[in-house]
């Protein structure tokens, strides 16, 4: 068996496992880092909440743009600060998970595929070698049966002779008794003296027959060994490479699956970014209108600001809690014309108040609707780093010890897919 062969399957062993720590180590990175930026988003964006909660708490009862709150102006500054805020860590969490992507595509073409490919080849080369060593092997083996055949066919023959030589010496040592008394057995004995020296020198030609055909028994046999050795070695390589591609196979597999893991996880991340971004965005423009009338603008206009934000941020199970809050505190708190009440949304009569409590029922709903597993992990993950970011009282209302909380993160830094 070529030296090539054994070399190279020890070299795709050793890559299969660079790949296999690579493919463990991209998954557990990825999510120690991205458990990490979503809870520095969770942070940045429960300021950016709380600020808002605030600005609300400003709103209350008889909102008067002639007698406005003293704290209006650095509330509204805020509030654009940790929308701007929040709004970058978002950018952050999708620079991570799209590098994150870039990776997993790296690793299945470049690593696995290529592996794959490579491996694929010396198990097609190996079966071939293998067949050749076998027919070779066959070859070997019948013409060491046609050698034992020979072999055996010499013997018989050299037993024939043995037997002729026999019987002849018994006839001259009968017809050699004969000869003091009887003259013809003279002639007799020359006859059979040519006979039995032909015979004896067949016998010599025999033995040395049969020595020949040892040598060469003892030499096909040695071959046939030597190549049952070679079948056995190239067997056993081929049911390691075998083995080994089925183990790469399955990596490849679960490289696929991890590729479509993340892209649905960049999907949901960039959700949450442009989400960040739109709150920004109503933030900075009512910030802007605000200064520009020197805050005096009305409740309904803040309000109305606060309820488009409002809609944009329940698209975040995080929040929802504090946005019910948001909600609730607006509604019960209403002037006496009822501005908020009042607020009127394009399509819908009922108006931006009503509107916004509807869908917060709904997304309260959507919240139990079935998602698939990499949408469920990755929500773990984000309600983990809100946990995280709210050590003493829980957005979700659930209280984690130290122990809780340290299970928890190695659960998440564990690969979603084993490898």
């Amino acid at each position: 068996m070529s030296d090539n062969y054994e070399q190279r399957e020890r070299e795709l062993a050793v890559t299969l496992a660079t790949l296999k720590a690579k493919f463990h180590d991209l998954q557990t990175i990825h999510s120690s880092k991205q458990l990490d930026a979503q809870k520095e988003l969770s942070d940045k964006t429960g300021k950016a909440m709380s600020v808002l909660s605030s600005l609300t708490i400003l709103l209350d009862g008889e909102f008067k743009p002639s007698k406005l709150p003293p704290t209006l102006p650095s509330v509204l500054e805020d509030l654009t600060s940790t929308w701007s805020k929040a709004k970058a860590v978002a950018e952050q969490c999708f620079d991570i998970v799209s590098s994150h992507s870039v990776d997993v595509v790296q690793l299945h073409d470049a690593g696995l595929a290529t592996w794959n490919v490579k491996a694929n080849n010396l198990r097609v080369e190996l079966n071939q070698k293998l067949q050749s060593t076998r027919e070779a092997l066959n070859t070997e083996q019948s013409t060491l049966d046609q050698l034992y055949q020979q072999r055996q066919a010499s013997l018989r023959a050299l037993e024939i002779l043995r037997d002729k030589l026999r019987e002849q010496q018994h006839k001259y040592d009968e017809a050699d008794k004969w000869t003091w008394i009887w003259l013809p057995a003279r002639l007799w004995l020359e006859i059979l003296k040519p006979i039995i020296e032909a015979i004896t020198n067949d016998i010599e030609g025999a033995e040395n027959a049969i020595r020949t055909a040892e040598r060469l028994v003892v030499d096909a046999e040695q071959r046939v060994a030597d190549q049952k050795l070679r079948v056995q070695s190239m067997s056993n390589l081929a049911v390691r490479q075998a083995d080994s591609l089925h183990d790469g196979e399955n990596m490849l597999r679960m490289c696929i699956s991890l590729q479509s893991e993340v892209e649905v996880t960049q999907h949901e991340v960039a959700r949450l970014k442009n989400e960040r971004l739109a709150a920004w965005d109503l933030v900075s423009r009512c910030f802007n209108r605000a200064e520009e009338a020197d805050y005096a603008l009305t409740k309904a206009a803040y309000a109305t600001v606060v309820l488009q934000v409002v809609e944009v941020a329940m698209e975040d199970h995080t929040l929802l809690p504090a946005v019910k809050n948001v909600v609730q505190h607006l509604a019960d708190h209403d002037d006496e014309k009822g501005s908020v009440h009042s607020i009127e949304a394009d399509g819908h009569p009922e108006g931006l108040l009503a509107l916004v409590q509807r869908k917060l029922e709904q997304a309260g709903t959507q919240a139990l609707v079935a998602v698939t597993p990499a949408v469920a992990h990755y929500n773990l993950l984000r309600s983990v780093a809100s946990a995280l970011a709210a050590p003493a009282i829980l957005v979700s209302g659930v209280d984690l010890s130290a122990e809780d909380k340290k299970n928890v993160i190695s659960m998440l830094h564990r690969p979603l897919i084993a490898a």
